[in-house]
């Protein structure tokens, strides 16, 4: 069994304007056409079993709608869970949250660099907590962005400042915990017990296997996910990734499904 934890879908009816416009500001071929159905197929065919569809609010007036969506489709939908967002500008983003947690959305997608944040800003610090609290895990990009490729909005080192600071609550750092930032992701997030790693855009970030199999060995071992960014990398290629690491059965077994449906039980 293969669970995707990371994997982007919109609307029917914006995702053609939508992925055109992310294709054209990072330069890369999407795998997909955006749109659910296709995207489902898509990934069946990879032998995708389940995924994790991750929703960010790019502005606070979209948190609502957002989250009504997510809520809609986990109703129609078993093998594929939506997950909610927040904005940190957001008056009622706490209110949202609690929101959330009523509709049965099972954890939040934040992304610094499209919501404009760094993530060891104070102003988010309430969000981290009652995440912790409400037992909603956070997924957070991390890393470089080709939104923004001047200003790293989350680093290693900001991000093992609000682990520490907030040791109840249970974040993913998607792309193996900072895209291109390996070498402070080994020295700074490696062992700590409430961060997550997935390996999200591994292929097309030219993550060195090697350096991906020391990561994931001086984590716990519950602790690292299987993720594609779907559809800003080929399904193909990011199972391909993991398959080829040197790295027990046991462990590709615990990245690919295991631990994911250890998390969605505890969201």
């Amino acid at each position: 069994m293969i669970i995707d934890f990371h994997v982007h879908i919109f609307p029917d009816k914006i995702a053609k304007k939508a992925i055109g416009n992310l294709a054209r500001i990072s330069g890369l071929t999407p795998f997909t056409d955006g749109t659910i159905k296709d995207t489902m197929d898509k990934l069946k065919a990879c032998g995708v079993d389940k995924a994790v569809f991750l929703n960010i609010a790019t502005k606070p007036s979209q948190m609502t709608t957002i989250n009504d969506e997510a809520a809609r489709l986990n109703s129609m939908y078993e093998n594929f869970t939506s997950f909610g967002s927040v904005h940190p500008d957001g008056e009622n983003c706490l209110n949202e949250l609690e929101r959330i947690k009523s509709l049965g959305i099972r954890g939040i997608k934040l992304h610094p660099d499209y919501q404009v944040f760094f993530a060891n800003d104070k102003k988010v610090y309430p969000v981290y907590d009652l995440c912790g609290q409400l037992a909603l895990p956070v997924v957070m990009h991390t890393g470089w962005d080709c939104y923004s490729p001047k200003v790293v909005h989350a680093t290693p080192i900001m991000l093992r400042e609000i682990a520490l600071e907030f040791p109840h609550t249970m974040f993913v750092f998607a792309h193996m915990g900072s895209l291109k930032f390996w070498d402070e992701v080994e020295d700074n997030l490696t062992g700590l017990e409430n961060v997550y790693f997935d390996t999200s855009f591994c292929v097309n970030g030219k993550m060195d296997k090697e350096q991906a199999r020391r990561i994931i060995l001086k984590h716990p071992e519950e602790n690292t996910l299987f993720g594609s960014d779907c559809p800003w990398e080929d399904v193909d290629l990011s199972v391909s990734f993991v398959d080829s690491l040197n790295i027990s059965d046991d462990l590709k077994e615990r990245i690919y499904y295991l631990n994911a449906v250890n998390i969605l039980k505890s969201g």
